[in-house]
């Protein structure tokens, strides 16, 4: 089974900021097809327009992309001008065929590194006690 991984990136250079961290944020899509998880990063209703067209006070207009169209605020507009490090410069969906679960490689990978240095240490040390020995020996016979 395919999972769906939403991948949003910041401009080169436009620092960080708190709705996307530093440049990358990566985000697992709980989608089970590619349709899903398009749909699910849009986050937008069908009947958009209409919710749209019901609204009463001009007011009701202004905070829309931050309310109603939230998956939106970030995706750079003609009409608006908010600063490059809110606004997302390319966004788009993996789909990972397939996954493996590192940490226990890593771990015993980390494990095998460590124990070959500890008894590389004891080598050395042991070493360095033969030459003291042999040095020792020398000089009291």
């Amino acid at each position: 089974m395919a999972k769906y991984i939403l991948i949003e990136e910041q401009p080169p250079g436009s620092g960080c900021d708190y709705s996307i961290g530093c440049g990358i944020r990566v985000t697992d899509l709980r989608a089970k097809t590619m349709e899903e998880a398009v749909k699910e990063v849009i986050d937008i209703e069908d009947d958009w327009k209409e919710f749209v067209d019901e609204l009463e006070h001009e007011d009701d207009f202004c905070d829309l992309f931050c309310t109603q169209f939230d998956s939106l605020n970030r995706v750079p507009s003609d009409k608006a001008d908010y600063p490059e490090s809110w606004q997302i410069s390319d966004c788009y969906i993996l789909e990972v065929s397939e996954t493996k679960n590192m940490i226990e490689m890593l771990r015993n990978k980390r494990r095998e590194i460590e124990d070959h240095i500890e008894k590389a240490k004891e080598k050395l040390a042991k070493d360095r006690r033969r030459q003291e020995f042999e040095k020792l020996k020398k000089e009291f016979g």
